[in-house]
């Protein structure tokens, strides 16, 4: 039987990425460790030529991180996610490497594919929480190494990492509920998304649930950016019977209702309470503090990055459907009806 690196690994106590750095020749390795894992590649017969120069050939020492940079570079929700993978990467052999894409065409899953095959990289952490169904089932019949981060992905072959964002909406109409609102509006993200679908439906389930009138929870689709909240206050909050509370999808677009309010004299959560999704830093420093949903987006990318990791070492590709629980965090932008 062929001996493995895992089985050199078992054999010293060591993980596989000490025993890789000893094989390749790359990394910091202790004189102690070193000499513990040649004398095991010794004693168990490993073929420690032939397996270094493949590795020399075969590892760029690159992972990638794809994701669409418009509106995503620069934004909380990015520095959280280089974050989490930087906690997991530091530790290992391999750098960060960044590449755009539009998420929305089968030609750039392709892209990803030529990345990959032409050693650019290793693996690939795909950042696309709001990326067409069609562009990630591109993945599902290529041999790609790589895990989508921040969306749920049902296509059998392609390894997720997302969070419960129908729980999360549903915490929130509750906790509003729950401070005697009954007039609630939905600012939502964009058609023809799942997680913008999955956030939508919680509202809509729980407006039933509670018997709420379609007049009395009004459904506005932003493009999760703060204009979108923006513009969405300015026109929900001038309307006859307008909402006393408002859940945007995403925190950017929750700002821009707070904006709004500030445009209409109003006062949060006087008039009305706002109420977000991500929880990202800026949303405890705005004033009135946000009511959000916390997305573990660092622990979604630290995730990401380790089973990434971890099937990059056993050469295997990355498999399963990772769910993380989101929690409500609640702040000075909601209260109770007056």
């Amino acid at each position: 039987m062929n001996v493995t690196m895992e089985d050199i690994a078992k054999d010293c106590g060591i993980s596989m990425m000490t025993v890789s750095r000893v094989i390749s020749g790359k990394g910091l390795v202790s004189a102690a460790t070193r000499e513990k894992v040649l004398e095991a590649v010794k004693r168990l017969d490993f073929q420690i030529n032939t397996v270094a120069s493949n590795l020399a050939r075969s590892r760029s020492g690159f992972i990638g991180i794809a994701l669409p940079f418009h509106g995503l570079i620069g934004s909380d929700y990015f520095g959280e996610i280089v974050r989490g993978v930087q906690s997991v990467l530091m530790d290992t052999e391999w750098d960060i490497s960044l590449f755009d894409i539009r998420a929305r065409t089968f030609e750039d899953g392709a892209k990803l594919q030529q990345l990959h095959r032409t050693r650019k990289v290793d693996g690939l952490l795909v950042i696309a929480p709001n990326a067409h169904e069609a562009f990630l089932e591109t993945f599902s019949s290529m041999r790609l190494p790589l895990v989508v981060v921040g969306k749920r992905v049902d296509h059998r072959g392609v390894c997720c990492v997302s969070c419960d964002d129908y729980q999360g909406i549903e915490s929130m109409c509750e906790h509003l509920h729950g401070l005697g609102h009954r007039r609630i509006a939905f600012v939502g993200g964009p058609a023809g998304f799942s997680v913008a679908h999955a956030r939508e439906q919680a509202f809509l389930d729980f407006c039933a649930r509670k018997r709420l009138s379609k007049k009395s929870r009004p459904l506005w689709r932003g493009d999760y950016s703060f204009k979108s909240g923006c513009d969405a206050g300015l026109a929900l909050l001038q309307t006859e019977e307008r909402p006393t509370a408002i859940i945007a999808a995403n925190d950017a677009m929750a700002h821009g209702l707070i904006e709004a309010t500030r445009e209409l004299r109003l006062t949060v959560p006087r008039d009305v309470s706002i109420g977000g999704f991500d929880d990202l830093p800026s949303s405890e420093n705005i004033h009135p503090a946000l009511t959000t949903v916390h997305q573990p987006v660092f622990e979604m990318a630290a995730h990401g990055a380790r089973l990434l990791v971890e099937a990059l070492n056993k050469q295997v590709r990355p498999e399963g459907r990772s769910l993380l629980k989101v929690r409500l965090i609640v702040r000075q932008s909601t209260g109770s009806i007056a």
